[in-house]
């Protein structure tokens, strides 16, 4: 994970500034493994971003993520993102998902895990039903 910056910002509705501080993460890369971690790791690590009170405050703003699997390299770039209540990855704004040469553009990808398939899960837009499995391997 790599970010050029993170700065926090005081929002300002109208006249009146709110005391609640908003952090922005400027140009925020993630890059996963899918040959060396499960979705139990991933579940666990997205939960506990999720459950800071903070976090729900952060925005990526603009985002990359990588998820390299044994077969090919998945990129999901948008120009923000955030970790959700619910315990998933939200990227929006032009959200563009990349896989070996096709290459798609949607209003948004969520990134939730399955732990029955021990996958990561990619819906896109606002659909409820998945769009996209990514399998994980978590080999020594």
């Amino acid at each position: 994970m790599s970010y050029q910056d993170a700065v926090s910002e005081n929002k300002k509705l109208g006249f009146l500034t709110m005391n609640l501080a908003f952090l922005k993460i400027k140009d925020l890369t993630i890059e996963l493994d899918a040959k060396y971690i499960d979705s139990a790791k991933i579940s666990s690590l997205f939960e506990k971003v999720s459950a800071q009170r903070g976090i729900r405050y952060a925005v990526a703003e603009p985002i990359n993520l990588i998820i390299r699997s044994p077969v090919s390299i998945i990129r999901i770039e948008g120009q923000k993102g955030k970790f959700t209540p619910e315990g998933s990855l939200r990227i929006w704004g032009s959200a563009r998902l990349v896989h070996g040469t096709l290459s798609k553009e949607f209003e948004s990808v969520s990134i939730t895990t399955d732990s029955s398939a021990n996958s990561l899960l990619l819906t896109t837009g606002r659909g409820q039903n998945p769009s996209f499995s990514v399998p994980l391997s978590n080999q020594p």
